[in-house]
């Protein structure tokens, strides 16, 4: 027998073009319903959500949808990071087949972060992919989490450890949604779209320092200013670089401490507080290496000081800990240290060479969580 020396070629043909529309104001029940007449043209949809978004808006849409014929499955989630887990994935999978939801049914994925996360991954693998749209309720996935296509479930290994990269058909962003949504919970998104503009624009920071009152008191015309210019940020980066293999890493800055944190504590700590601390950590490594200036930095600690996120969160959390789990962090690829976004100046990276994450020894991560963790104020 002789084998083959050149093997066999697969042609594919290219993917389908993935691009899609995001939608911003206020009011957008009825741009949501004339976009699904006039974008699907199927009947079955499920409509993934929490109990309390359920209480408040889903159970609305949820008549809208089935007034005008549609065939619509809801599905309710506890609210937290505990509901984004392989054992609900799976659960919420069943419930489908049970209900015999079909591979071209639409999926509506309308709560936050999690919500988003969850229901975007079981449109990836269900029947090998469904569609789906994001319906963002909350600060942080209006800025974050609904845009871009990474969706993910947490283990015990880490948070968002096992997921797919896959874009919705359209994100339809709110902003009345935010009406009662706690003040906690606003700043928690808020830290997202402060870091958007740490490692990519100045002049907003700038602008951010200067009305942020106005944008805490959610008023219209500071709010959208915010949300627009950090997901024009955000979607400019994630189509240059949909799979992060170097540009988009940049959107990571403050998570590699951050996300350890999260682990640490059980994900008891909000995302953006714990990004927040992350971003501190991770500016400090900034100032150890010479690259950020200490005013710099100290106009960073106290943005964050005037949202109450101070170092003092950090104080009763083992920084060791924290250092390891960073270690064994997903995005972190290189055994001789940990990979870190670093800045050189407020609205700008520092790259090493050609890459926009440097590799920091566990040393000076040590020496930075050490020199936060003590700070007063």
């Amino acid at each position: 027998m002789t084998l083959l020396s050149d093997g066999f070629t697969v042609n594919l043909k290219a993917r389908e073009v993935r691009s899609y529309k995001i939608y911003t104001g206020q009011g957008l029940l009825d741009t949501i319903i004339t976009w699904i007449g006039k974008s699907y043209f199927g009947k079955q949809m499920v409509l993934i959500t929490d109990t309390t978004v359920a209480k408040l808006y889903a159970r609305k849409l949820l008549e809208r949808l089935q007034d005008i014929g549609f065939q619509v499955l809801m599905l309710e989630v506890k609210p937290g990071e505990r509901s984004k887990t392989a054992k609900v994935k799976e659960q919420l999978e069943l419930t489908m087949l049970e209900n015999r939801i079909n591979r071209y049914a639409l999926c509506i994925a309308f709560g936050g972060g999690v919500v988003g996360d969850l229901a975007g991954f079981i449109s990836a693998t269900y029947m090998r992919g469904i569609k789906y749209i994001q319906i963002p309720t909350t600060m942080l996935s209006m800025v974050d989490s609904s845009v871009g296509g990474k969706t993910a479930i947490n283990t015990k290994f880490g948070k968002n450890s096992i997921g797919a990269f896959y874009q919705p058909q359209a994100v339809f962003i709110d902003f009345d949604l935010l009406n009662t949504l706690p003040k906690k919970h606003l700043i928690n998104g808020l830290v997202e779209a402060i870091k958007t503009f740490l490692i990519r624009n100045y002049r907003v920071f700038e602008n951010v320092e200067e009305d942020l009152t106005d944008i805490l008191a959610l008023e219209e015309n500071s709010l959208n200013y915010v949300v627009q210019l950090s997901l024009d940020i955000k979607s400019s980066i994630v189509a240059a670089d949909e799979e992060e293999k170097n540009l988009r890493m940049i959107l990571n800055f403050g998570h590699t401490i951050g996300h350890a944190i999260e682990q640490v504590t059980q994900y008891k700590m909000l995302h953006g507080y714990a990004v927040a601390l992350g971003i501190m950590v991770e500016a400090q490594i900034s100032v150890l290496l010479g690259k950020l200036s200490a005013d710099s930095f100290e106009r960073i600690l106290s943005l964050f000081s005037r949202l109450k996120i101070t170092p003092k969160l950090l104080q009763n959390l083992d920084i060791r800990q924290i250092a390891d789990v960073a270690m064994g962090d997903k995005k972190n690829n290189n055994i001789a240290g940990i990979s870190c976004v670093i800045l050189d100046k407020i609205g700008s990276v520092a790259l090493d060479g050609d890459s926009v994450v440097s590799t920091i020894s566990y040393s000076t991560i040590l020496e930075a969580l050490r020199i936060i963790q003590v700070r007063i104020g």
